[in-house]
């Protein structure tokens, strides 16, 4: 699991909170560290989106744009349970299949199959 991935993973923590301001609090943590992580994400497919095989390069792209997606989605949640939050589950489940589906295509083209 990536670092965006595990940002995204903590929606468990929110749900569990017992409170609006401890749910916004750790929706506002979220935000700010996947931020970052979003940024680490688009680094490190870039090269392989411009440069590697066209498979690998297209998984890449539909990986970052998932990651993107899902934490627009992440920025639009203000308290975790808002009608926003479906959206946002969508997003991080098609995230996690991209990351996924990357992941095995990079590994099986790194294995010469």
């Amino acid at each position: 699991m990536s670092g965006f991935s595990k940002i995204l993973w903590r929606m468990a923590e929110v749900d569990q909170s017992p409170g609006v301001a401890q749910r916004e609090a750790l929706l506002g943590a979220m935000q700010r560290d996947g931020r970052a992580a979003l940024d680490a994400v688009e680094q490190a497919t870039r090269e392989v989106i411009v440069d590697g095989p066209r498979e690998v390069s297209k998984a890449a792209e539909l990986m970052c744009f998932g990651a993107v997606l899902a934490h627009y989605r992440l920025c639009s949640l203000t308290d975790g349970l808002d009608a926003c939050r479906a959206d946002y589950d969508r997003a991080y489940r098609d995230y996690r299949r991209y990351e996924r589906e990357f992941i095995d295509l990079a590994s099986k083209t790194l294995d010469g199959g």
